[in-house]
């Protein structure tokens, strides 16, 4: 008879005292035998069941497997302990510093890089990474003196670039600001998942920000003039003090800050302050295409002479 295993336990006639032990009773034993240990050097064909949480596969430093090849799920029940030359960075892939300022295409990533350390001491500015394959996730922090931007799809390769939130303009990290990433395997890109640009970044003061609708309104310096990006969310505060030389102006323009293009037409509440009245009356500011337009409220004309608004607008970019 073929042997049962490994569908089925052998079930054999039970023997008395003087009964005759035929070959095929051997041979039967002998079978199920061959199967068994074919098995356990070849191919097991079943299941390794154990009581419930009350047997090891070997003891520690002792009688130890070697490898585990494995070709779909591990599910544990308790920790995985780092053993030999296993580092908990095995598991969580690795730190990678650079030191990189200017514009850098392609930036090469180590295998099991997961962290980007930027320690720029000036603006840097990626446009793309190496090493994409579906399902990577990558977080860039910012931790030198010098801000990092992305740069939205342009620069690198195509199958290493990156699709943003905010796609004119660069999205920035500044003091403490990190970004996650993560490969796009349909897409051939890295897609932004999460951006937290950190601390405010203040604009380096240029009066030609400033301009009015009709006329000229001349600022000299700025005493606030920084922004926050939040995902495709643009925060900018603003206090912005010059003069104006024409009566029959209606508003008062300041550019955006980081060459974003606002998405929509919003408009926020601007405190305004003529020819130094204090805080004489509210505005509004209305994001239009690359600016902020101030007015004063019932498109009452502004005067010529000094002329201070401020406020903090949210903006929709794209």
């Amino acid at each position: 008879m073929a042997a049962s295993y490994p569908t089925s336990a052998k079930t054999f006639t039970t023997k008395a005292t003087n009964d005759s032990i035929e070959a095929s009773h051997v041979n039967d034993l002998q079978d199920e035998v061959t199967a068994v240990e074919t098995a356990l050097i070849d191919t097991l064909q079943h299941g390794l069941k154990f009581t419930d949480a009350t047997y090891d596969i070997g003891a520690s430093g002792a009688t130890r497997p070697r490898d585990l090849f494995l070709s779909r799920n591990l599910v544990v029940g308790g920790t995985i302990a780092p053993v030999g030359a296993l580092t908990v960075g095995d598991l969580r892939g690795t730190e990678e510093t650079i030191t990189a300022t200017g514009t850098v295409n392609d930036q090469a990533l180590g295998a099991a890089t997961t962290i980007l350390r930027c320690n720029n001491a000036s603006l840097l500015t990626l446009t793309g990474f190496t090493g994409g394959a579906a399902g990577r996730l990558l977080i860039v922090y910012k931790a030198g003196a010098g801000l990092v931007e992305f740069d939205h799809q342009t620069g690198s390769a195509a199958a290493n670039q990156l699709v943003n939130f905010a796609t004119v303009g660069n999205t920035p990290l500044s003091t403490n600001g990190y970004a996650m990433y993560r490969y796009d395997g349909t897409l051939s890109r890295w897609v932004l998942l999460v951006h937290e640009q950190g601390a405010w970044i203040t604009r380096t003061f240029a009066a030609g920000n400033y301009t009015a609708g009709t006329g000229t309104w001349t600022v000299a310096s700025a005493s606030r003039d920084a922004f926050k990006l939040s995902g495709n969310e643009l925060t900018f505060s603003f206090v912005g003090t010059g003069t104006t030389n024409n009566g029959a102006n209606l508003s008062c323009k300041i550019l955006l800050p980081g060459a974003f293009t606002a998405l929509s037409s919003d408009i926020t509440p601007v405190y305004i302050s003529a020819n130094g009245a204090g805080v004489s009356e509210t505005g509004f500011c209305q994001s239009v295409a690359t600016q902020l337009v101030i007015a004063r409220n019932g498109s009452v004309a502004i005067a010529a002479g000094t002329f201070t608004a401020f406020g903090v607008a949210k903006v929709e970019v794209t």
